[in-house]
């Protein structure tokens, strides 16, 4: 592969870790940057967050007392053509309780990203559990 990929690879992941860790930390408006804005979010139970107005209402609701993890792993990139990728990576959702860390539930990804300058963004990111 290139380096443009692997430029691309990285920063494809770092979008991923972004919208990650904005998620556990209730970070709203960093989850509506990692999405191009006609991008949209689903996951179960709730209808696709449109949008960017969409996805900030939909994320500003989910919000929890509890300390929580959204471990992603097994990110796997295809369909890539250097302007977009398809990606689909597997979730560990942890959430901490009074007797440490338990696995709450399992999911993965299918994402759909494109090159916005220097950054790439989900156009859509569907998450099904497992």
């Amino acid at each position: 592969m290139s380096s443009d990929y692997g430029d691309a690879a990285a920063r494809i992941r770092d979008t991923i870790a972004a919208y990650a860790q904005a998620v556990d930390d209730a970070r709203t408006e960093d989850i509506v940057a990692t999405f191009l804005p006609d991008g949209w979010a689903s996951f179960p139970g709730a209808e696709p967050a449109r949008g960017h107005e969409g996805i900030r209402a939909t994320y500003s609701a989910l919000t929890s007392d509890r300390v929580q993890r959204h471990v992603v792993t097994n990110i796997l990139i295809s369909d890539f053509d250097g302007k977009s990728a398809k990606v689909t990576s597997d979730l560990l959702f942890l959430v901490k309780g009074e007797k440490g860390w338990s696995v709450r539930l399992v999911g993965r990804y299918t994402d759909h990203l494109r090159q916005d300058g220097e950054a790439w963004l989900f156009e859509s990111r569907e998450l099904v559990f497992l």
